[in-house]
């Protein structure tokens, strides 16, 4: 009983695996109007999307401490501005070095993938983002749209460009071939253990 726990433990861990990794991320174009045409290596350390067989797919950036610090600038600038203009505070509210956003998949075949996510603004007002992966060439368009009180009030699209990770391909192939040895080898166990049991009944 206690290998079949340890093979059920392997199996459980080698099916949780990251499935693909589209990396080195850049945005190419942003509401039809061209951006970047490479990886942006002087302001981001990663700038990736992974997706994970649990059905999510996660987006990490990491930001360069140089662009980081640029950013924080010019967030500063703009509060100033705001307060000087408006009379209101916008308030002291910094860039991370490390920004994540889960995305739930809804759809995916050989060619695609599909995921969503929302986020609560106000009581009254949220966003909704919908990014759609192309597998075979690396590109990813996303579409986030701010609703307020159930109509769309604003609509951005934004297309990305990525590097599908050859490595993380080869070794969810070689995942997916341990994962049918292993279910073998606990039908097999499970086949013997049950044999062994009726022989023992029938002495008996």
């Amino acid at each position: 009983m206690k290998k079949l726990f340890i093979i059920f433990f392997v199996l459980l861990f080698s099916t949780h695996t990251q499935a693909l990794v589209l990396e080195n991320c850049y945005v190419a174009e942003k509401n039809n109007k061209s951006v970047d045409t490479s990886f942006r290596k002087d302001q981001f350390e990663k700038n990736e999307f992974r997706v994970f067989s649990e059905g999510k797919i996660r987006q990490t950036m990491i930001a360069t401490d140089k662009f980081l610090n640029e950013v924080n600038e010019r967030r500063k600038k703009f509060r100033k501005k705001e307060k000087e203009k408006y009379g209101h505070d916008i308030g002291d509210y910094s860039a991370e070095k490390i920004y994540t956003k889960i995305f739930k998949i809804t759809y995916f075949d050989k060619k695609f993938v599909k995921a969503e996510r929302s986020q609560t603004y106000t009581s009254d007002s949220l966003g909704e983002t919908k990014i759609n992966l192309n597998i075979t060439d690396g590109s990813i368009r996303e579409t986030h749209t701010t609703k307020f009180r159930g109509k769309a009030i604003m609509s951005d699209t934004t297309i990305h460009k990525c590097v599908v990770s050859k490595s993380s391909s080869k070794s969810n192939f070689l995942d997916y071939w341990w994962a049918v040895i292993l279910i073998i080898a606990i039908t097999f166990f499970i086949f013997t253990q049950s044999g062994k049991r009726l022989k023992q009944i029938r002495r008996k």
